[in-house]
């Protein structure tokens, strides 16, 4: 599914294909081993994810029962008066987001940018959450990660602020 996700990324300079065209090129092949998983896995990729780890959280979300994850969701950026911001994972309909923050996000340029990126999400009715590494390597801290986006989800459909 990874391979698949990076094969129709959002990016145009990197994408190789789109997510029909692949369809088709695995559908048309004649039957090898492991085409009934391929296939599966065409089922569960999803276009317009940027990086193995939005495909792994995405994925991950999904298993924890959590509704579907939008990857790559742009949000209008109202306080700046033009433009959108995109964010790795969304819930849209429960005004919940989740950012992968990965080495490139450790520059000082880079980490003012996602604060100020944060603050307005917030002042736009989101709740941001930042998945790292970390939560990757660890299904307890990937757990208390999806716990806390499952509670926002319900205190956003429930009005439990």
């Amino acid at each position: 599914m990874i391979a698949m996700d990076w094969l129709t990324c959002a990016n145009p300079d990197l994408r190789v294909c789109t997510h029909d065209e692949l369809s088709d090129y695995i559908r048309s092949a004649p039957r090898f081993i492991g085409s009934a998983k391929c296939r599966k896995a065409l089922r569960l990729s999803k276009p317009g994810t940027d990086s193995p780890q939005e495909t792994v959280l995405r994925l991950e979300s999904d298993a924890y029962g959590l509704p579907e994850a939008h990857v790559n969701y742009e949000i209008i950026d109202h306080i700046r008066g033009s433009g959108t911001m995109k964010v790795d994972i969304a819930y849209p309909d429960d005004r919940v987001c989740i950012e992968y923050d990965g080495n490139y996000h450790y520059t000082h340029g880079r980490w003012m940018y996602d604060l100020d990126k944060r603050n307005r999400l917030r002042d736009l009715g989101f709740t941001p959450f930042v998945a790292t590494r970390e939560h990757l390597a660890s299904k307890q801290k990937l757990n208390e990660l999806f716990g806390m986006v499952a509670r926002a989800i319900a205190s956003h459909r429930y009005d439990l602020d």
